[in-house]
């Protein structure tokens, strides 16, 4: 299994899940773990001696009050991936260069004397992420770190102290040390979204406007209403309301927007809003309801999925989190809106129940349950014929599908992600081809569907490489039975806004796809670097204050 932390500046810490196991020990000399590129020396009393980076000491000394997490493994799921030594709970990063430290209790604290004297990490803006999380940066030995925290630190010169909140439901210190050399990329994907579009967001009136939609919302009672999508120029939900009884489980914040983001976990539960083509929105509550009042010129098409064994998807929350991202992520009930300009798709993870009745979608648990909504660019005015994809996803072929779209003269992409071992990364597109480099820890296939909109690549007909050789053309029927170790199989379904391409992959480690005209068209258009899919965990601390752990088989 297999790791990544990202911790971005924007930093919203959405986080579901503690399975932690513990180590003990009884010498009167300090113990020393080691996490990727740290070592943490401690005594039995929990006091730390020191805390390295490759060799070069970052704190001379420390303390962790409080009880480490293995208490907490039957909360939810049940994930490893952290070890704990005395008070203290701890895991690093897949790449090595990040440590994340947690203890647990109602006076549990983090105290850390630094070699150098971290100093607040300017956000610039007293409505952004730097309400939910605490950030800090120092420089020790020619490295650059960022600390982040779940709680405001007590400061005294070179010496942190972040201890709960007496008045705090969540009774979790989070620490978390990152060099910085390993998060410049992160910061890059992120910049448009803590540079670029912006909601606006009244708070007498309610009123959030973005550039690719708006909504009302009222903060008293976390509904959102009239939620309209400015593309197709038509109301999605006509209002969204939750009611549940585990809100304890989030910290009380009002609500705010960061970037193309508006995030609020104020009352019945945690709910994020992006503003970018794909609309794409999560919402996230515990032992509770969610209901979703539809337009009335919308048709609700609900499917329930039994995924075969073949298809390594979680049902639970374990692998899912409210990801900033551009990626969703499946459940095992999908609810597909469509109306003549419009196509999208909702996704229940965690769902008890998932009911339609009329215009009406409604959704419990009595556990954690995330819906996500998303429509992809290009889908909705795309492809009509998505019968050979619907099967995929009835039988739980379908590992995710990428939408890539030139949207106002800006290239976009969307994900679907249904199988979280599947990692892909989009590394060029262009009118001459598209390239993705993909893996998965799975042994066995899956299909992925790759839509490419006319707008982005305009050819009457693709030709699809696999590692370099051609792959070979066969129905989308034909393709969807597919159960070959050793060839790899595609199929394209056109019309006049794009191409829909179904690529059967046979067997995984690292694979190279290569989407292409028959005879190359135009000069490539410039496109940013995209991240399509990457399977995470994500580390940044938030309101929320879990740490989520996605698993990889």
């Amino acid at each position: 299994m297999n790791i990544k932390i990202i911790v971005i500046s924007v930093a919203i810490f959405s986080v579901m899940g503690f399975a932690l196991t513990s180590m003990a020990a009884t010498s009167p000399t300090p113990t020393e773990v080691t996490a990727g590129n740290y070592t943490i020396n401690i005594f039995n009393n929990s006091v730390i001696k020191n805390i390295s980076f490759n060799g070069t000491s970052i704190v001379n000394y420390g303390k962790v009050s409080g009880k480490n997490l293995s208490s907490q493994s039957g909360m939810i799921g049940n994930m490893n991936q952290f070890s704990g030594v005395y008070n203290l709970s701890y895991m690093n990063t897949e790449d090595g260069s990040g440590l994340l430290m947690a203890t647990y209790g109602s006076t549990a604290s983090i105290q850390l004397n630094f070699t150098a004297t971290p100093k607040p990490l300017p956000i610039g803006h007293t409505d952004d992420m730097s309400n939910y999380v605490n950030l800090y940066y120092v420089d020790i030995s020619g490295y650059n770190f960022t600390i982040a925290s779940t709680v405001a630190a007590t400061v005294a010169g070179s010496n942190y102290t972040f201890s709960v909140p007496s008045s705090s439901f969540v009774k979790y210190v989070i620490v978390a040390i990152v060099s910085n050399s390993a998060m410049n990329n992160m910061f890059d994907h992120f910049e448009h979204e803590i540079n670029g579009y912006r909601f606006s967001y009244d708070s007498s009136t309610g009123l959030v406007n973005g550039r690719f939609l708006n909504f009302t919302f009222y903060s008293s009672n976390q509904t959102i209403s009239n939620y309209f999508d400015k593309l197709s120029n038509m109301t999605i939900f006509k209002n969204i309301t939750a009611k549940a009884t585990g809100n304890q489980n989030f910290q009380f914040y009002t609500g705010m927007y960061v970037g193309n983001i508006f995030y609020d976990s104020s009352a019945y539960y945690s709910l994020m809003v992006h503003d970018n083509p794909a609309l794409q929105s999560t919402f996230m509550l515990i032992n509770g309801t969610i209901h979703f009042n539809v337009s009335k010129n919308m048709t609700i098409t609900q499917k329930n999925f039994t995924f075969n064994d073949r298809f390594d998807y979680s049902g639970e929350f374990d692998n899912l989190s409210m990801d900033m991202q551009q990626s969703v992520y499946g459940g095992g009930s999908f609810v597909f809106l469509s109306a003549p300009h419009f196509y999208g798709m909702m996704t229940f993870a965690g769902a008890r129940n998932v009911m339609v009745n009329g215009t009406e979608i409604t959704a419990n648990t009595n556990g954690t349950m995330v819906v996500s909504f998303v429509s992809p660019p290009g889908l909705s005015n795309g492809v009509k014929h998505f019968a050979p994809m619907a099967y995929a996803l009835e039988h739980g072929k379908l590992g995710l599908q990428v939408a890539i779209e030139k949207v106002n003269s800006t290239l976009n992409n969307m994900t679907l992600d249904l199988n979280t071992s599947i990692s892909a990364v989009i590394k060029s597109a262009s009118s001459s081809g598209v390239v993705i480099n993909i893996n998965s820890s799975e042994s066995s296939g899956t299909v992925i569907a790759v839509y490419v909109a006319s707008n982005v690549m305009n050819a009457s007909k693709l030709v699809v490489k696999f590692d370099g050789s051609a792959a070979v053309q066969v129905s989308a029927s034909a393709l969807v039975n597919e159960t070959s170790t050793t060839t790899a199989y595609y199929n394209v379904t056109a019309d006049g806004n794009g191409s829909l391409v179904m690529i059967y992959i046979p067997h995984f480690s690292d694979h190279t796809i290569e989407i292409e005209p028959y005879v190359a068209t135009s000069t490539p258009v410039s496109m940013y670097y995209y991240i399509a899919v990457i399977v995470v965990i994500v580390a940044i601390i938030a309101a929320v204050g879990y740490v989520m752990v996605r698993r990889k088989q």
